[in-house]
């Protein structure tokens, strides 16, 4: 029987702080460069721009977005897997799949996610708080409209907990297109 359940991973390093800080260091010497000289203004100014919109993406993508993971029931009481990010007071839905439309969940580490390839076609979603996490759950979702890959940061049990569910809703499905055909 498919319950209700939600997971609220954390990030897992410190990485992002440390880029953050990169970034924001490489702005302003960018910018002390830009008061210092009389040649390439133009370029050194870019610098500090592209510097300053990639610590502000990390902060926003990393530091201050909390992912949150839920198996739920949509309005017609069919399962869902809903991705939501929350910054601050803001909660948005990223992702609302139906849990019959999962075909694998697969754990990946490091070595195997860098030697995955998303086959053509797929559209490939990263949803995990960390920047290089050393696992990733990979969902593998087929639905009319869309093929598609998404990356979370769970454990093994919420994987082995979400394909199950998968199995059972995909089951209950098929069981109410045999009745509609009778």
């Amino acid at each position: 029987m498919i319950s209700e359940f939600s997971v609220k991973p954390k990030a897992q390093n410190k990485n992002a702080y440390y880029y953050m800080y990169a970034f924001l260091l490489g702005a302003i010497v960018t910018l002390v460069i830009y008061f210092l000289i009389d040649r390439y203004k133009g370029l050194v100014g870019l610098g500090t721009i592209a510097f300053i919109t990639a610590a502000v993406f990390i902060y926003t993508k990393y530091i201050a977005a909390q992912y949150i993971y839920d198996i739920t029931f949509d309005s017609s009481e069919n399962p869902v897997f809903v991705v939501r990010q929350q910054t601050g007071k803001k909660d948005t839905t990223l992702a609302c799949i139906y849990l019959s439309g999962i075909t694998s969940v697969v754990m990946l580490d490091k070595t195997e996610r860098k030697k995955h390839t998303t086959p053509g076609g797929m559209i490939k979603y990263v949803y995990t708080p960390t920047i290089s996490p050393d696992t990733v759950c990979l969902i593998t979702y087929y639905s009319r409209y869309e093929k598609s890959e998404i990356y979370i940061e769970a454990n093994t049990d919420f994987a082995t907990l979400l394909m199950n569910y998968a199995l059972e809703a995909r089951a209950k499905e098929e069981e109410e297109k045999e009745t509609e055909e009778y």
